[in-house]
């Protein structure tokens, strides 16, 4: 039983403890503490929510790693980012939405279409006559 529930079943004891008189007051408490144990257990919902999207947050990083072994070889290294960084990648802005878009020599030749990843715009790359 979490936190708070504890809390809502000690002020639904103690409200019927109190018998309170007045029918008015008793039924606006009772009210108040039937939307506390909504709330309570809507609570409870969300908690176990989280823990799911946890758990299957690390399960995405798992799999992320493994493509990356498959890909590269293994982890990358600050070295290797910085190479590729360096010597394989041409800088672009998205006419769209601004963004900086970083692509390869290998997207220039290819004929597909180069599309933003932020906006899905299609970039059209100025290629230079010495490339």
């Amino acid at each position: 039983m979490s936190f708070v529930k504890e809390k809502v079943s000690y002020l639904k004891g103690l409200s019927d403890g109190l018998n309170i008189p007045d029918e008015t007051s008793r039924k606006l408490y009772s009210a108040i503490i039937d939307t506390l144990e909504a709330i309570s257990e809507a609570l409870d919902e969300t908690e176990a929510d989280i823990v799911e999207i946890d758990e299957s947050i690390s399960d995405i990083y798992d799999a992320l790693d493994e493509i990356e072994d498959e890909i590269y070889g293994g982890p990358l290294d600050d070295e290797d980012e910085d190479e590729l960084d360096e010597d394989d990648f041409f800088e672009l802005q998205c006419p769209h939405c601004g963004d900086t878009i970083y692509y390869d020599q290998d997207m220039l030749s290819c004929k597909d279409e180069i599309i933003c990843p932020s906006c899905s715009g299609k970039v059209v790359p100025a290629v230079d006559e010495d490339d």
